[in-house]
């Protein structure tokens, strides 16, 4: 259906649909220099709910977007941490097993099995990479005891004096696993304090 209406000089007809509402305005007249007709549309409600329902999607989809990548970047993060702790306790646990086998070659022998001390500063190396300065400075603390009871005459457990047994000697590593198992706590606790 189709309305018309004529005001000053200006005619403006209307095209209606079937539901009553109004689809086109179409205004003539002369209008600036060049005469022309303007059409004026107004909107459509079926294609407003269809605009919402697509913006809806779209943030629907951005919001499950951000949060699956959250998801994997905290599991990543967890990941890295896990795997970083797991390097760290093989390598201190094969630091412990190879200083406390050679700090017992030092009691029997006076000549130093240097392959072994060669592969112990190897794992001191590695450890200054990425742990902790106390856990390194107590690493340094054990290869300088080795390296002393190397130099020292050879002794027996029988040899030792009940002072030598108190005072921690046959246990050097009691303060290098004691700063190992600090450090690894902190990690699980704080991960981003390296």
């Amino acid at each position: 259906m189709i309305g018309s209406v004529s005001r000053h000089g200006i005619s403006i007809a209307r095209s209606y649909s079937d539901n009553g509402h109004v689809d086109r305005v179409f205004s003539s007249g002369v209008t600036g220099r060049y005469g022309r007709i303007h059409e004026r549309r107004t909107m459509n409600t079926e294609y407003l709910s269809a605009l919402a329902a697509l913006a809806g999607s779209v943030v629907g989809g951005l919001t499950s977007l951000g949060a699956s990548w959250l998801t994997q970047r905290a599991q990543f993060s967890a990941q890295v941490l896990a795997h970083d702790i797991g390097r760290r306790i093989d390598l201190y646990k094969d630091f412990i097993e190879e200083a406390s086998k050679s700090y017992a070659d030092a009691f029997e022998h006076d000549m130093a099995d240097v392959p072994k001390l060669v592969h112990l500063y190897s794992l001191v190396s590695q450890m200054r990479i990425f742990s902790s300065q106390v856990v390194i400075d107590q690493a340094d603390r054990i290869m300088l005891r080795i390296v002393e009871t190397y130099r020292g005459p050879n002794k027996s457990i029988r040899d030792m004096e009940s002072h030598d047994l108190k005072s921690g000697v046959l246990d050097p590593l009691l303060d290098f696993s004691n700063a190992c198992r600090d450090e690894l706590r902190m990690q699980e606790v704080s991960p981003r304090n390296r």
